[in-house]
């Protein structure tokens, strides 16, 4: 019995439940997603001041659930690379509980009482008690299948981290594509406020040569018309820089009804970058393109899958050690350990190996 307390107890010694351990034991989960924008403001609020590019920016960063749900897959990822490296250290499981046995025999010993009368003795006994087991296993070589996955976990982490890079990127893109476009529509706006201003001094002009008796009614008209349908492609401009800017308001994240104050647009700067090399333009160009890092950290990742599913069709080596005891009374405790080196090779699984290296192996081209 003084045996299993001590089992128990290096059993329990070696228990870390996860509240102890807490979620990331490694610390290869990142907590907080790295920083998007400058804003000294709370992401929920809007800068109290003519809003520029930049800041529209900010704030549709800050408010698109798509980053929150790329920064989620970047911690899942993550957490799938501890899963894979995992295999890389030994498993330790103990298990501990009460025993209760019965043992009835038959057929023992014929007593005769009187005579013409006898019975056969049997064993009868009932034992309650307690076992507890520890065992240690650990994977000794597989032919670099448990780098592999691991190799394809880290992959799918520097993918997801470039996703989200590139979903960050297509947010301002949308909130760049959608402020030029409402500034375009504003300047329409102006423009077509000079052709009315315009018009209308030819449509005046066209009336006073009318009544001076240097020009006929078909000029006026035809000056009326021209006023007209400058008129009509003024309205059509405001209209359209009114959905413009309901459209900026609500990529942002915010209702298509805001009054966006946007402040003056900046000069454009100057175009010397055109003139540099092409090849460095097209290099800078990459390293500002996460959507090639992903898909190479997936190609990566795919190959990497490919060693792993080849190396499931090979045996594997790995060690053991268990140790046991069992208390019932005096008579029956005992106690068992075993060690072990086995060789395990993979025969027939109904060719499950087989189609899963096909399903990772890249097509023929």
């Amino acid at each position: 019995m003084r045996s299993c307390i001590v089992l128990t107890t290096v059993a329990a010694s070696l228990y870390v439940s996860p509240a102890a351990a807490g979620p990331d034991p490694r610390g290869i989960v990142p907590v907080t997603a790295p920083p998007l924008t400058g804003r000294s403001v709370a992401c929920d609020a809007v800068p109290n001041r003519r809003l520029t590019l930049p800041d529209l920016v900010d704030i549709a960063l800050c408010g698109n659930p798509a980053t929150a749900v790329a920064w989620a897959s970047v911690r899942t990822a993550a957490a799938n690379t501890g899963i894979a490296r995992a295999a890389t250290l030994p498993t330790v499981s103990a298990t501990i509980g009460p025993t209760l046995s019965r043992t009835d025999g038959f057929g023992g010993q014929t007593v005769t009482i009187a005579p013409g009368q006898t019975f056969s003795s049997s064993l009868n006994s009932t034992d309650f008690g307690s076992s507890a087991n520890l065992a240690i296993s650990y994977l000794l070589f597989d032919f670099g299948g448990r780098a592999a996955r691991i190799d394809a976990a880290r992959a799918n982490q520097r993918s997801a981290l470039a996703t989200f890079a590139d979903t960050a990127q297509t947010i301002a893109l949308n909130t760049v594509t959608a402020y030029n476009n409402l500034q375009a529509n504003r300047n329409s706006v102006v423009a077509n406020q000079a052709s009315v201003a315009f018009a209308t001094s030819s449509r005046d002009q066209a009336a006073a040569r009318e009544r001076a008796g240097v020009a006929t009614p078909a000029d006026r008209l035809q000056a009326e018309t021209a006023l007209a349908q400058a008129q009509l492609t003024l309205q059509q401009a405001e209209g359209a820089a009114r959905t413009a800017a309901g459209t900026l308001a609500v990529t942002v994240g915010l209702p298509p009804t805001v009054g966006l104050d946007l402040a003056p647009v900046p000069p454009l700067g100057t175009a010397d970058r055109l003139s540099r090399d092409v090849a460095t333009l097209i290099a800078e160009a990459e390293k500002l393109r996460p959507d090639l890092a992903s898909r190479r950290a997936a190609l990566a990742s795919a190959q990497a899958s490919a060693r792993a599913a080849r190396s499931d069709t090979r045996p594997s080596i790995g060690v053991s050690a268990s140790n046991g005891i069992n208390y019932a009374n005096s008579v029956n405790d005992r106690n068992s350990a075993s060690a072990g080196l086995s060789l395990s090779i993979p025969i027939f699984n109904g060719w499950d190996r087989s189609y899963r290296r096909a399903a990772s192996s890249p097509p023929a081209r």
